[in-house]
């Protein structure tokens, strides 16, 4: 009887084991895993997360001082488990959270005196998709759900009374 090698590469495909969660990168699993407390990872089946939809929030506000604030709640009520606290963005970070459940997720953007009031995932709009992508400029949020496509303008900042 031989002994495993693993520097031999599998004989067939029924010797290498598939990706269990084929639509979302390896990188933002971990990444997830890191930032996402246990007890809220323990109510999600492997499956569940596999095949859940990616909402990513990408902070291109300009090179200025002013940080960006986006907040989420699912149901308005419920904290997101990447969001238990208002997550803050500098120009060109970003941010994102795998969907939970059908939501709807409210969220909230503050930058400079503006704000704006969104659903970041609706079910309606955006299920099915893997990447719910929204764009955060100077202009407002664009919401697109492929890297390389189209963004729609979806808001437009308020300003804030102080």
């Amino acid at each position: 009887m031989q002994g495993f090698d693993p520097s031999t590469p599998p004989t067939s495909d029924l010797d290498v084991e598939p990706n269990p969660l084929p639509n979302i990168p390896h990188e933002l699993i971990i990444d997830i895993l890191t930032r996402v407390p246990m007890k809220s990872l323990v109510k999600f089946s492997q499956k569940s997360f596999a095949e859940s939809s990616l909402v990513h929030f990408l902070a291109q506000v300009g090179n200025n001082a002013h940080p960006l604030i986006v907040d989420c709640k699912i149901n308005g009520t419920e904290p997101v488990p990447v969001f238990n606290n208002k997550t803050i963005m500098h120009a060109g970070q970003d941010t994102y959270f795998p969907v939970w459940s059908e939501g709807p997720y409210k969220c909230s953007a503050i930058w400079k005196r503006h704000y704006a009031s969104f659903e970041g995932y609706n079910g309606y709009r955006d299920g099915g998709q893997t990447y719910i992508i929204w764009r955060i400029n100077k202009r407002g949020l664009f919401l697109g759900w492929d890297y390389y496509g189209k963004f729609k303008l979806k808001k437009t900042w308020k300003l804030r009374k102080h």
